[in-house]
């Protein structure tokens, strides 16, 4: 640990703290002043600002609240919302719980949320998963759909919520989070046809069952105060969609539903592309915005702040806060992309600190991050967009680990958290200065707190800037910086930006005129006004000065050791103080006997005041936590509403997360609950002076040094047990193979193990099918239409040939098949490989010929086979009518999709057999004249997708989690599977990491059980991942065409694409793995090349082949600490094969 201690005003000269005071007049300590308000904005109130204290309207003259309700807990003015009678500003991140199956691991995510210093999150549910048939019954509100239990569990947290349950959410997620039978209906979806009605409406009764009661109340007396119900402050009707008659009609619907059924919370909506879609249907109305984009390739290169949202809205909805339902918390990333890291990189800690304050400065007091925990695309929940990560480079990881991103998002919620009258501002003037510099001013009407943000105009800008500025405070103009040297100025890196705040009033009396370093904290610690600040070391210097002069004559003041140097001068009746802050990088360490914080504590007699100065690369490790004081019973734990008095400084020397802070009743013992992964982590936190035990995680920690309000503990790291345990080597275990394929096999029964594929043109109401390059012989073989909506499909046609003119038929076997982007699919005729094909980035159908030997491949007077497994990755979103065609080509939609395209809806794109036909090929000569009529058979077709389709019997895992290998229909991937052989296949001892499937093209199911012992794990937190082979090697070096399933104990948690990338990472939480028993591991290898045993089949980069140590299991961190305190049970419910195959097969 590094030095730390305080020491007293008459021992400054002996240390390297520089104290000089000087005693002069304002104009010693500035310059002359300069006008730089210019009027850019049409905003009439946009003026130069005359400081009038005292002025504007009093709160709570014109509140508004949902139309039809009396109930005041959530109401709103122009500036900001009201949450019962408290003006708050949401801030807030994205969370989808079932990206998370693991109930007892929700608590974990949100209490990061929580120590983040966001207020609330928003949800999605998806009716997808919730409803898997039209039939109400098969609605499921158990396990990760237990809406209920997530609705407590957040004001349990203390975080509101916003609710957004569709029916479609956009998301990436497959149909957009619709009902995946909701593609068969014979309307156009998300209007107010009455059959989509019909359908939507069981889904949101029981999700508006569960809402409802859990809505916030207010008794409408003392503000904050009475405050009762559950946390949702609001409900989101749709999502990204577009205005039109039958549109409008429909969200109008959305609205009446949740009026008639007497919500009082705002009905809200995200408007996409800033289109005023829907602005005078619903309560509240907000728009998203992406500024970067999703294109991680080149993650250095920035897109530009957009600066007119405010005008924008101004025009648009005047009346109500600006909101920002979704804001741009990092990104998605497609097959073949550049991976998270790269998108973690485009969307890193600068980009949210500088794009975040340019919306600040434009007045929004809503704001929500997309995502904040992104989560797993487990199954078949992923949309052609998107893989099976959804890790989405949030500031919280898809394995639950705090990333930089999180430290930034930490530090903006922490500066809205102390200045709470940026929830009510007007815009005074936008400065677009000559020196490249922007420079926006907001000011608070009631207190006259101002607020100056700075950035550069070109956003992307990677230039230095040093400028001086004018702000107006109580005390009049002044210029900054105010001590006048040769080099003197402010510094503003490029991509960068600054918030400077002023006439922050303390609790205690302090009267904060302003500082130039960035503040994360300020408020009162045990009576103790406290402001944490932070800068970049090469910005050279801090100002901070405060309208009340110090007591230097009565001062005792205590400093921290450290390479900084302090100067105090008092102008007039000012104080102000000057840091020289260190020339050193910001990323390299700290010294020997140096610190990345220093502590400045001032006893004025009765007034103290703590000022503490930070790296920003430290201020990551610092947090605010506000602890309950009973004051609201049910609502202690929210800070705008139980929370905000007490509060707890800490600072971690590591990376870590103090989770929460609660006092003794005795209030001489401080309770602290955390994660750590050193042992020689110390904690420095500030809280009640009388405090004398400290635990953290149960356990009392020593005390190493007690300096005035500041307490240093010492405290534990993971065990010796947990640092030196290593998961099972996944290539040393017994594997067990089988052949997943049997639909090759003469003997294979169609009709028992498949389902006819027997729909008609008079049995389908999906628009494509009229389409004239839909040619099937008049058979429907979309997959949908036979309930299989994700994964790997399987069809199997058969038909005669009769005769003894082998070459009527052709030498050419032409299909047209559409699965989404990057899907692929293998051909065999009568048990010979054709070959394969790929879709791409802009291609979801593709259409390909496939050679035969019709003397060698084709039974005369015998039934013939064609055997097709293709991808299916995921039914496209509906983001309205798009007149697209089946492979993207608007010539391929039927002819009256010219005159109206409102029947051609993305999200009914199919999935399936599109065309096929035999033809000659043009790569043979033909024994028949070329042109000649060919004979084409009658096939008749079969398909098999997850088993049951939407009626799976698996309720926790649901019908998205299986696709229609036959392993999977066999329940291969579950627990406790019965491996008999039979004609259809045959188990061996076989490894997927040697021979696989020995270069030939096919299907092989891979399974083996491995246990894990996971010492400690109810106090600690181990993540862990499996690990696959880089994907994507170099043009000379190209990977094997193959993809894998990956399942654990059931679920399907990981699909690897090697050539196309870039996931080959794949995390799994405990709940789905049993840390603490026998595990089931699958892995289904389709193989869509064949390969000679020369040519690699074998080795470690052969066709289908892991390689020696090709899947690993890898720690991805150890924490001491459990996930949530451990306060919640990690239940592992992974249903087993006797369930849910023992009475079906």
């Amino acid at each position: 640990m590094r030095d730390f201690f305080f020491i007293r005003a008459g021992l400054w000269a002996s240390v390297l703290l520089v104290l000089i005071l000087v005693l002069s007049s304002t104009s010693d300590a500035a310059v002359t002043p300069r006008t730089i308000i210019t009027q850019t904005s049409s905003d009439p109130q946009s003026q130069q600002h005359i400081f009038q204290p005292n002025a504007g309207q009093k709160a709570g003259n014109d509140y508004r609240r949902a139309r039809g309700t009396d109930q005041k807990a959530v109401q709103w003015d122009k500036y900001s919302m009201i949450i019962a009678g408290k003006r708050t500003f949401f801030f807030s991140v994205e969370f989808h719980p079932w990206r998370l199956p693991v109930p007892g691991l929700w608590r974990d995510v949100l209490d990061k949320v929580k120590a983040a210093g966001f207020n609330c999150v928003s949800i999605y549910t998806h009716w997808g998963l919730m409803q898997p048939t039209p039939d109400p019954a098969s609605l499921n509100f158990e396990g990760m759909h237990n809406l209920g239990a997530f609705l407590d569990l957040a004001k349990e947290v203390g975080l509101f919520v916003i609710v957004r349950p569709g029916p479609y959410i956009n998301a990436e997620t497959t149909a957009g989070g619709m009902a995946t039978w909701t593609t068969r209906l014979n309307v156009t979806l998300r209007t107010n046809a009455t059959e989509f009605e019909q359908a939507w409406t069981p889904y949101l009764s029981a999700i508006a069952d569960v809402v409802k009661p859990r809505q916030i109340v207010w008794d409408g007396d003392s503000p904050g105060k009475g405050v009762s119900g559950g946390s949702v402050i609001a409900v989101q009707a749709d999502n990204e969609y577009h205005s039109g008659p039958t549109r409008d009609a429909y969200i109008r619907s959305l609205v009446k539903f949740y009026k008639d059924r007497d919500f009082w919370v705002p009905i809200t909506y995200n408007d996409i592309g800033q289109q005023n879609s829907f602005v005078d249907i619903v309560d509240l109305w907000g728009l998203d915005s992406y500024p970067l984009g999703f294109d991680c390739s080149h993650p250095e290169k920035w897109q530009q702040i957009p600066d007119d949202y405010l005008a924008r809205h101004e025009r648009t909805n005047p009346d109500e806060p600006f909101i920002i339902p979704e804001w741009q918390g990092g990104s998605y990333d497609p097959y073949g992309g550049e991976g998270y890291g790269a998108c973690a990189q485009l969307t890193g800690p600068a980009f949210t600190k500088l794009a975040t304050e340019a919306m600040l400065a434009q007045r929004v007091t809503w704001l929500s991050f997309y995502m904040g925990y992104g989560g797993t695309n487990w199954g078949a929940l992923a949309a052609p967009d998107v893989y099976s990560s959804y890790d989405y480079a949030a500031s919280i990881s898809e394995s639950r680990q705090l990333t930089p991103k999180y430290g930034a998002v930490k530090a903006l919620a922490h500066l809205i958290r102390s200045f709470p009258d940026l929830a009510k501002t007007e815009r005074v003037s936008v400065d677009k200065r000559k020196d490249g510099l922007m420079v926006s001013e907001l000011r608070n009407p009631d207190s006259k707190a101002a607020f100056y943000f700075i950035r550069h105009i070109d956003a992307a800008s990677h230039k230095r800037t040093k400028y001086q500025l004018n702000i107006t405070t109580s005390q009049g103009v002044r210029t900054l910086p105010a001590i006048s040297r040769a080099d003197s100025g402010l510094v503003l890196n490029g991509r960068s930006s600054l918030v400077i705040c002023t006439d922050r009033i303390l609790p205690g009396g302090h009267h904060l005129l302003y500082t130039t370093a960035s503040i994360f904290y300020a408020g009162a610690i045990d009576g103790i006004d406290t402001i944490v600040m932070y800068a970049n070391p090469e910005d050279g210097q801090i100002e901070t000065a405060f309208a009340n002069p110090f007591d230097d004559a009565h001062a005792d003041v205590k400093a921290a050791k450290g390479p900084y140097k302090l100067s105090v001068m008092h102008p007039a009746n000012e104080t102000l103080l000057h840091f020289d802050l260190p020339q050193v990088s910001t990323s390299a360490p700290a010294k020997e006997g140096e610190d990345d914080v220093s502590w400045l504590y001032f006893d004025f007699g009765g007034a103290p005041l703590l000022l503490v100065y930070a790296r920003d690369t430290a201020i990551e490790r610092m947090q605010a936590s506000g602890l309950a004081t009973g004051a609201n019973a049910g609502f202690d734990n929210f800070w705008d509403l139980g929370s905000t008095e007490e509060v707890v400084l800490s600072y971690l020397s590591e990376p870590g997360l103090v989770r929460s802070s609660t006092y003794g009743d005795d209030g001489r013992s401080l309770f602290l609950t955390g994660q750590t992964n050193t042992s020689t982590t110390f904690l420095r936190f500030v809280g009640r002076w009388g405090v004398q035990q400290i635990f953290w995680n149960g356990d009392e920690v020593q005390v190493l040094e007690r300096d005035g309000p500041v307490v240093t503990v010492g405290l534990p790291g993971p065990s010796k047990q947990v640092i030196e345990w290593r998961p099972p080597v996944l290539e040393e275990l017994s594997w067990m193979y089988a052949d997943s394929l049997p639909e090759l096999n003469d003997g294979f029964d169609a009709d028992k193990e498949m389902v006819p594929a027997n729909k008609t043109s008079a049995d389908t109401s999906n628009p494509f099918f009229s389409s004239p390059i839909v040619q099937t012989q008049d058979q429907v073989l979309f997959a949908s239409e036979y309930g299989f909506h994700g994964n790997f499909i399987v069809w199997r046609g058969s038909f005669d040939i009769q005769g003894r003119d082998e070459g009527s038929i052709g030498d050419g076997l032409e299909l047209h098949l559409q699965g989404g982007k990057f899907f692929a699919y293998s051909v065999w005729l009568n048990g010979r490989f054709l070959g394969s094909a790929y879709g791409d980035k802009a291609h979801g159908a593709v259409r390909k010929t496939f050679d035969f030997d019709p003397e060698k491949d084709i039974e005369q007077g015998e039934k013939n086979t064609i055997v097709i497994v293709m991808d299916h990755t995921g039914i496209e979103m509906e983001y309205g009518d798009l007149p697209i065609g089946l492979d993207g080509s608007a010539a391929d939609l039927p002819a009256d999709a010219k005159v109206s395209t409102d029947r051609y809806e993305a999200v009914k794109l199919p999935r399936g057999i599109i065309a096929y036909d035999f033809v000659h090929s043009r790569k043979k000569q033909h024994t028949r004249p070329q042109g000649s009529k060919l004979r084409i058979p009658k096939v008749t077709w079969h398909v098999a997708g997850n088993l049951g389709g939407e009626q799976s019997p698996d309720r926790v895992r649901s019908h998205l989690n299986e696709g229609g290998l036959y392993g999977e229909r066999q329940g291969w991937h579950l627990p406790g599977a019965v491996l008999n052989s039979s004609a259809a296949s045959t188990w061996e001892h076989r490894s997927p990491f040697t021979s696989s499937l020995k270069g030939k093209a096919g299907v092989g199911f891979f399974r083996t059980e491995f246990v894990l012992d996971v010492p400690e794990f109810d106090t600690h937190d181990v993540a862990l991942a499996f690990v696959a082979p880089p994907t994507r090697r170099s043009p000379k070096a190209p990977l094997p065409r193959y993809r894998a399933l990956l399942f654990v104990n059931g679920w399907q948690v990981g699909k690897y694409v090697p050539d196309l990338g870039p996931q080959n990472v794949y995390p799994v939480p405990q709940g789905i793995l049993d840390y603490n028993g026998t595990n089931t591991l699958a892995v289904a290898i389709w193989n869509m090349e064949e390969r000679s045993a020369g040519d690699g089949a074998d080795g470690q980069t052969g066709m289908g082949t892991l390689g020696t140590g090709g899947l690993r299991l890898e720690v991805v961190a150890r924490w001491k600490g459990a996930p949530g305190d451990g306060r919640d049970v990690i239940e592992v419910n992974n249903p087993g094969w006797e369930e849910l195959r023992g009475q079906v097969l």
